[in-house]
């Protein structure tokens, strides 16, 4: 899997990212491209919430990929620190 990455900040705990990805599938000559679209909103101390989408470009690419993310860091979260 490769990709390149662009993201832009819209306000302090908003970032607007886009992405294109190639990665190869295990079957030997298969290759899925996405031009993903999506964001990164920090709404907590440790918590960080992930979504977006984007149109598969190479023909063995499903027509569109969805995903959404959960990201808690511990080490914010450790009450002793």
């Amino acid at each position: 899997m490769a990709g390149i990455v662009w993201s832009r900040l819209l306000d302090r705990r908003t970032a607007l990212v886009a992405d294109l990805v190639y990665q190869q599938q295990n079957r030997r000559g298969h290759e899925s491209d996405y031009l993903d679209v999506g964001f990164n909103r920090i709404v907590g101390r440790s918590l960080t919430l992930s979504a977006g989408l984007g149109p598969g470009l190479a023909q063995d690419a499903a027509a569109v990929r969805v995903f959404a993310g959960i990201k808690w860091t511990i080490k914010d979260a450790l009450p002793w620190q």
